[in-house]
């Protein structure tokens, strides 16, 4: 039984509510009335969820493992090491990470505007692309390269929003050839 001088057992009513499944509709709406995100994987290769939170203005806290350091930067959240070997499994440092809930739940206003301005800079919808046609272009993509003709054909069966977004980059995606 808890007890009122909070040595005890947490309350009900302290304890965080779980959502269960949600429609993906609600994950935007849910992500802007929460207070950070945080991200448990362990060596993560490029975590969605933590890209939506930065774009919906949810900063992040998260051990430093995977690609979670190259991702949540510039005040958009904190990652703090995870205090042993992530490979093995070791016991994490949880009073760091603690602190770093801490730290961004007392400073709302600043991490929450810097996770937007993250993932707008980084994760926009021009910066993926330009990124994406920077390594194509390393491999020098030309009409003639197989994979590019099997794009063409597969956007032949997209709904036209896609097809119009593969058709815009395609004269750059030719471009690169002569490079």
């Amino acid at each position: 039984m808890a007890e009122a001088s909070g040595t005890g057992p947490a309350s009900a009513a302290s304890q965080p509510e779980l959502a269960g499944l949600l429609p993906l509709d609600q994950i935007p709406q849910l992500d802007r009335s929460s207070h950070l995100l945080y991200s448990s994987d362990i060596n993560p290769a490029c975590p969605n969820s933590v890209i939506e939170a930065l774009a919906c203005g949810l900063p992040v806290i998260a051990f430093d493992t995977g690609a979670l350091p190259e991702i949540v930067l510039d005040g958009s959240g904190l990652v703090v090491p995870y205090g042993g070997d992530p490979w093995k499994l070791a016991p994490p440092d949880v009073a760091a990470l603690a602190q770093a809930a801490i730290a961004v739940l007392a400073n709302q206003d600043r991490y929450r505007l810097a996770a937007r301005r993250r993932a707008e800079a980084a994760f926009g919808l021009d910066q993926m692309v330009e990124k994406y046609l920077a390594a194509s272009c390393k491999v020098k993509i030309s009409m003639a390269n197989p994979l590019l003709a099997f794009a063409a054909w597969v956007a032949r069966w997209l709904p036209m929003p896609v097809k119009q977004l593969l058709y815009r980059f395609k004269p750059l995606a030719v471009s690169c050839a002569a490079l």
